[in-house]
C-alpha cells in the first residue's frame, strides 16, 4: 500500500538535505504510538531471512510546492507550503486502513535543536495499487543502493547499475525480501532461493536511461546510490516486493529504492 500524505509547515522553511533518517525515525515513532508491540517488532526484528532482517517499507522524497536550495547552508528551501510525502509499506491487506489511521493528523519535526521545520498532516490519501504484470518500467523516485563485499575489503562497495553483477544481487535481493515476507524457514540444506518461488521464475533486468550517483549521509555513514529508468521482468511478486517495500538496501533506513510505474504513454 502507498499513501500521500500533505503536509502543512511554515513558507521559506528549510531542512538538511540529509533529512531521511529523521524521516524514517518519525515513522517508527508513529507507529510506536498507535502499537508499542507492532513498532518494536518492526523496528528490532522486521521480517527475518537468515541473519538479516527486512523492514519492508519505503519512503519518497519530500516535494513541496515549490522549493529551493541554500547551497551555503546545504539545506533544502520548502518555499511554499503544502508539502507532500509518498509513503510506501508492504503489508497485508487488513492492516492497510489500520496503517492509514496512524498517520492522521499527525505532528513532527525535522532538524536539530538549534534549527527544525514543524510540519502537520494536513490530509492522508491511499493510493490505487498499479496493475502488475512481469515486466514493468520504472522511474526511481530514490536512490537505489546495490553493494556487495569483497575479499579483503572490510566496506561494501557501492555497485552502478551497469555493473556486470547488479542484476543478479538486484534479483537475490527481491528473493529474500520476499522468502522473509513469507515466513520461510532457513535450513542447512536450503533449496536455492528461485526454487521458493511459487511459479517459474523469468529475470531480465534492462537499463532504460544515464544513471545518476546520488550520495546520502545517514548518521555517520555515507550511502551511494544511483537513480535512473529500468525495465523488469520477473514474476508478480517480485514486483509487488520492489514496488512497495523497496528495490536494493536501506529501503526503511532512508528511503531508498523508491520507484514510480512508468507508463507507456509517459
Amino acid at each position: 500500500m502507498r499513501i500521500q500524505l500533505t503536509l502543512q509547515h511554515s513558507n521559506e522553511a528549510k531542512v538538511d538535505f540529509n533529512y531521511q533518517y529523521h524521516l524514517s525515525s518519525w515513522i517508527y515513532k508513529t507507529l510506536a504510538q498507535a502499537d508499542g508491540d507492532f513498532a518494536e517488532w518492526l523496528h528490532q526484528q522486521g521480517h527475518v531471512y537468515g541473519k538479516r532482517a527486512y523492514r519492508l517499507f519505503t519512503f519518497g522524497k519530500l516535494q513541496p510546492r515549490r522549493y529551493g536550495v541554500d547551497r551555503q547552508s546545504k539545506m533544502l528551501v520548502l518555499k511554499e507550503a503544502p508539502t507532500t510525502l509518498t509513503l510506501s509499506f508492504h503489508v497485508p491487506d487488513t492492516l492497510q486502513h489500520f496503517v492509514t489511521g496512524l498517520f492522521e493528523h499527525q505532528r513532527f519535526s525535522l532538524g536539530s535543536r538549534h534549527y527544525h521545520v514543524d510540519f502537520e498532516v494536513q490530509t492522508v490519501r491511499m493510493l490505487p495499487p498499479p496493475a502488475f504484470k512481469e515486466t514493468m518500467r520504472y522511474r526511481c523516485e530514490s536512490p537505489i543502493l546495490i553493494s556487495r563485499l569483497y575479499e579483503g575489503n572490510p566496506y561494501p562497495q557501492y555497485l552502478a547499475p551497469d555493473a556486470p553483477e547488479y542484476a543478479s544481487l538486484l534479483l537475490q535481493n527481491l528473493l529474500r525480501k520476499w522468502r522473509a515476507w513469507q515466513g520461510v524457514t532457513v535450513l542447512s540444506n536450503e533449496a536455492p532461493l528461485e526454487e521458493s518461488m511459487p511459479c517459474h521464475l523469468p529475470f531480465d533486468f534492462r537499463l532504460l536511461s544515464e544513471p545518476r550517483s546520488k550520495l546520502l549521509r545517514v548518521k555517520t555513514t555515507d550511502l551511494r546510490g544511483y537513480e535512473f529508468s529500468f525495465e523488469l521482468t520477473a514474476p508478480i511478486e517480485l514486483h509487488e516486493i520492489g514496488y512497495y517495500a523497496g528495490f536494493g538496501e536501506k529501503n526503511a533506513a532512508a528511503g531508498m529504492g523508491m520507484v514510480q510505474v512508468v507508463h507507456d504513454n509517459d
